[in-house]
């Protein structure tokens, strides 16, 4: 099974000029890749008919249909953009200075510009249209699928072109055994550096306990047949105080000052918000990874609940919810993918994971004392988890968990 790790870089000075080259790199090979996708499908649209479209595109589905020499060579002449056109189009028009940059960066690139355009047009609702990346933008980054790991250090691919130093890079957050690696994406975020390694690892089996819970997702805390816990703590009421405090700084200095994106003050303020932000995020994703971890450790059987959240925030009484102080859609799928992960990493003899949709409307306030699932070859006594949160309200025990 592969697994991905995140682990925090502290780079010498010369790693850090060389992994910040590498991210303007990739953003250069993404903006130039998607100039030559837009002007070769601009291209095709001028250089081929209408009626050759038409064919080009029902030929997909039907291949007894044919073309002729002159319709082969307009094809030919004017080709659809696709990930390996557009590689080779940039491989070919590859300049002196791009050889000192390994090649992976720019293939990958091209790969997730690919994957971007096939995303876009599966659902164009919620997926954007592809834009050009701006170096003003706080998140920078590269993929790799040559680093390695050589005396507990990260090593990436040094390309031959390259004439200066080149060392590992140290790392902390996790211990990674020495070898070759899957996958290394390095993202660089106010000044830190973090790698996201994806590696093989082997399945571990847990013993056999025979209990089984279930999930019911609430505003802000999880109710399970064992007790309550919270996303919420009130650890994070100061958190929370101070993102009030520099959104109404910001707002009054937007308002005064026409000219507030160049004020180094605004700035300032704008980075300890973006900051604390940051700090609830990390202390919600550790209570998310200690709370999927105690269900899979203890249960053999996991049922959650499959709730149309962004529906649900959608209501007048939830609009008036600010979004950190609610369970979103993002953090109840967080939890439904590190249960599922966490379960095919240590399996249990027989644990799985099952997501229940409810049989009432989720958006009503009384579902909740009356909430039923139909599941095909679902024990009784699982089905009835759901018909007891009344219940759990008054007699279940917070689980209270320690955070870093």
């Amino acid at each position: 099974m592969r697994l991905n790790i995140q682990v925090r870089l502290y780079p010498n000075r010369t790693m850090q000029a060389v992994l910040d080259s590498l991210c303007d790199y990739r953003r250069y090979c993404w903006n130039q890749g998607l100039e030559l996708w837009n002007t070769m499908y601009e291209a095709r649209l001028i250089g081929l008919p209408v009626e050759l479209r038409a064919k080009i595109k029902a030929s997909l589905t039907d291949k007894t249909i044919t073309f002729s020499e002159e319709e082969q060579a307009l094809r030919v002449r004017f080709p659809s953009p696709s990930h390996n056109v557009v590689r080779d189009g940039l491989v070919a028009q590859k300049a002196n200075w791009q050889f000192e940059f390994s090649a992976r960066v720019l293939q990958q690139a091209i790969k997730d510009l690919a994957r971007a355009w096939n995303l876009f047009f599966k659902n164009p609702k919620t997926a954007g249209k592809p834009g050009f990346k701006s170096r003003k933008k706080p998140k920078q980054g590269f993929k790799t699928d040559r680093a390695r790991i050589i005396d507990g250090r990260l090593v990436l691919d040094k390309p031959h072109a390259y004439k200066g130093e080149w060392s590992g890079i140290r790392f902390r957050g996790a211990f990674i055994p020495d070898g070759k690696l899957k996958f290394c994406a390095v993202t660089r975020t106010k000044g830190k550096y973090i790698a996201t390694i994806t590696m093989d690892v082997e399945t571990v089996a847990l013993p056999k306990t025979g209990k089984k819970t279930a999930v019911d997702a609430n505003v802000d805390h999880f109710d399970t047949t064992e007790g309550q816990t919270s996303v919420n703590p009130r650890m994070l009421d100061p958190l929370y105080a101070k993102v009030r405090t520099y959104q109404r700084q910001l707002a009054r200095k937007r308002k005064v000052n026409k000219n507030y994106r160049h004020s180094k003050s605004y700035q300032a303020t704008r980075a300890k918000l973006q900051a604390t932000y940051e700090r609830i995020r990390n202390i919600q994703n550790d209570l998310l990874h200690k709370f999927t971890t105690v269900l899979y450790c203890e249960f053999d059987t996991i049922v959650i609940e499959d709730l149309d959240v962004k529906g649900m925030q959608m209501k007048k009484k939830a609009k008036n919810l600010p979004v950190l102080f609610s369970v979103d859609s993002a953090n109840l799928w967080n939890t439904r993918l590190k249960s599922s992960v966490k379960c095919s990493l240590l399996q249990t003899v027989s644990t799985h994971l099952l997501n229940v949709v409810p049989t009432v409307d989720i958006s009503k306030p009384v579902m909740r004392k009356s909430l039923l699932v139909e599941t095909p070859n679902m024990e009784p006594n699982i089905m009835n988890m759901f018909v007891m949160n009344a219940v759990m309200r008054t007699t279940a025990t917070t689980m209270q968990f320690s955070t870093y």
